[in-house]
């Protein structure tokens, strides 16, 4: 599960990241890139079962803005390398909208949302994790934009931003609830992630609760 959800978290800071001072002046108001840019998170969670506490961890992971680079279509455009962990998006940002591309040979993004989202703004993301040689699996989560104004971590006038995977996801669980903050000129500087499942198990109901957070630690400015 920790897996599952790192992979997870690596989509959803990037998100935080992207759109920025890029390539002709274009910006986004919720963070900036530049090369060299850092932001550093602790991440706790905790499951517990019926008021027992059966699992608590905490880690840390990281994303960098690593530089300029171009993809390598027959129409090449300039785009900034974002890298969480090992997985490295690449961001492009026009006037309206930010574009994410997950390889540097593709020619269609791969997801794309608006330059300054508001409220009621909403995109999907799609994933495709590999099981084996031959097997995959793609889901697909949708964010919207619910809340402005909102203070997270110690920041103020944050957006507030609800991830929703697929049915095939949240249909595993009885609640599942998970959330994004993004201040301005830093990024995401909260991401909450809440699922309960109840199982019954002769007669008695089971209930079991993981939370998730990831807080960022530190902004380090580069160049």
């Amino acid at each position: 599960m920790k897996k599952a959800l790192l992979a997870v978290m690596a989509i959803a800071l990037v998100i935080g990241f992207a759109g920025c001072d890029i390539f002709g002046g274009a910006k986004s108001p919720y963070c900036p890139l530049a090369e060299g840019n850092k932001w550093d998170y602790d991440v706790t969670m905790q499951t517990t079962v019926d008021d027992s506490v059966t699992l608590d961890s905490t880690w840390t992971t990281s994303s960098e803005v690593i530089g300029e680079t171009e993809t390598t279509g027959d129409e090449p455009i300039k785009v900034w390398e974002v890298k969480t962990g090992d997985v490295s998006s690449y961001v492009n940002v026009d006037k309206d909208w930010v574009y994410f591309y997950d390889d540097l040979a593709n020619t269609e993004e791969w997801y794309k949302f608006p330059n300054e989202p508001i409220i009621g703004d909403k995109w999907d993301i799609t994933t495709i994790t590999e099981i084996n040689d031959t097997t995959s699996d793609t889901s697909t989560t949708s964010y919207e934009v619910v809340a402005d104004g909102e203070e997270a971590n110690g920041y103020t006038g944050c957006l507030k931003v609800q991830s929703t995977p697929e049915s095939k996801v949240t249909d595993l669980f009885d609640t599942y609830e998970s959330f994004l903050y993004w201040a301005k000129d830093v990024g995401n500087v909260l991401g909450t992630t809440k699922i309960v499942k109840k199982t019954v198990v002769l007669e008695d109901t089971i209930t079991a609760t993981t939370e998730t957070e990831s807080k960022l630690n530190t902004f380090t400015e580069g160049s």
